[in-house]
């Protein structure tokens, strides 16, 4: 994509992302490049001391953000066929509230394969989010998201690319009730000439916020010059 997904440029329309240690201060392992078979390589974190909660938004009952702590992440990449990538990660953390705390586990898993022939690129990716499931949590209503993205790109020439991607977001609540999944559509596409690069980006958002009807249309214009 040559601006990005649609959930990463303007509106992000409630579409809620795997939570990882990047959001908290942490110690960070990863195995050198070249050294493991098929391009792999393997990463380990551990969260240092606490951050927000931002798997659980929109929690009107425990009033303010709860905070996390000891948090573990680790992931996986390997370049196994030229023009082929895999990954897949895994992050769970702790709750420092014990009512949030109780019952299930926040846990965010994530996995995508991209390819890339001549002028030609596809990615598909696929999120699971499992937030903390206590008493007050938010997840007393919403136990499980569910996020599908793919898209493809390509490189008219060596001046100009156009990309499109699909986002889909699916709440599950924990007793049965009508569900309304987020559909984010972008297209997208990046000119160059000399030092100047325009980025063009038409975006439209269905059910926004896991709301029925509630669909927005964007526009989004970058240039950057390089001197």
């Amino acid at each position: 994509m040559a601006l990005g997904y649609g959930s990463q440029i303007g509106n992000s329309a409630g579409y809620l992302d795997p939570d990882d240690a990047s959001s908290f201060n942490n110690l960070a392992y990863a195995t050198p490049a070249g050294m493991l078979p098929f391009g792999l390589v393997a990463k380990a974190a551990m969260t240092m001391g606490s951050g927000t909660d931002t798997n659980n938004p929109g929690d009107s009952t425990l009033g303010t953000a709860a905070t996390e702590t000891n948090g573990r992440n680790y992931s996986l990449e390997a370049a196994p066929l030229e023009g082929l990538t895999l990954g897949a990660s895994y992050f769970t953390v702790t709750q420092e509230s014990v009512t949030a705390e109780a019952g299930q586990d926040e846990e965010n898993g994530a996995y995508y394969v991209a390819y890339k022939m001549g002028p030609v690129g596809v990615g598909y990716s696929k999120a699971l989010i499992a937030p903390a499931s206590g008493v007050g949590a938010n997840a007393a209503t919403y136990n499980a998201y569910e996020n599908t993205s793919y898209s493809i790109g390509f490189v008219v020439n060596e001046s100009l690319s156009v990309s499109y991607g699909v986002e889909k977001s699916h709440r599950n609540k924990t007793t049965d009730g009508t569900e309304d999944d987020i559909k984010i559509d972008t297209i997208q596409a990046a000119y160059t000439m000399g030092g100047m690069t325009a980025t063009v980006g038409l975006k439209d958002i269905e059910n926004g916020n896991y709301t029925a009807n509630q669909n927005t249309n964007e526009a989004h214009l970058v240039l950057s010059m390089a001197f």
